[in-house]
């Protein structure tokens, strides 16, 4: 038969297993919240090299592109008996570079201005990650206190 003490005793032991289970499930939850801003961070990152490397290919096709035309340019101009190291012909042929080298420029910007967002919008996600574990650290430490106080309470209640 039960006495009194030990359903006290059961009934304290519950409420602090209570507390414990608590605070292990926000412990857990904050882990799976990190993990995910992680994940996504990790994400962003590799979606900046990506960036990078598709920059760095459209780059080399407008080089390409710009070195296709002049060549085109200067034959044109060649075969109808024009001289391409003067005046208009080589006007031509230095607005051709001018523009190619502008385009690619631009491309480049483009690039690491998009890699840089990314880059940015990743620590964002690596800062509410370590947030995410410290939030959980407190309020698993404030659902324990909680525990340990509703523990005494019930304890002086029982007459401890």
């Amino acid at each position: 038969m039960c006495t009194s003490k030990a359903l006290q005793q059961g009934s304290m032991g519950a409420t602090f297993g209570s507390a414990i289970g608590e605070a292990n499930a926000i412990g857990a939850q904050g882990k799976y919240t990190a993990n995910l801003y992680n994940q996504q961070a990790n994400m962003l990152e590799q979606q900046a090299v990506s960036a990078g490397q598709r920059g760095a290919y459209e780059q080399s096709l407008i080089r390409q592109q710009g070195k296709q035309l002049a060549g085109t340019q200067k034959a044109v101009l060649a075969a109808n008996g024009l001289d391409i190291q003067a005046g208009t012909p080589l006007d031509i042929l230095a607005s051709t570079a001018r523009g190619t080298a502008e385009d690619e420029a631009m491309s480049e910007y483009n690039t690491n201005l998009q890699m840089w967002g990314l880059g940015e919008e990743a620590k964002q996600q690596r800062a509410q990650a370590e947030y995410a574990k410290k939030a959980a650290k407190y309020q698993k430490t404030a659902a324990l206190l909680k525990g340990f106080t509703n523990l005494a309470t019930q304890y002086a209640s029982f007459g401890g």
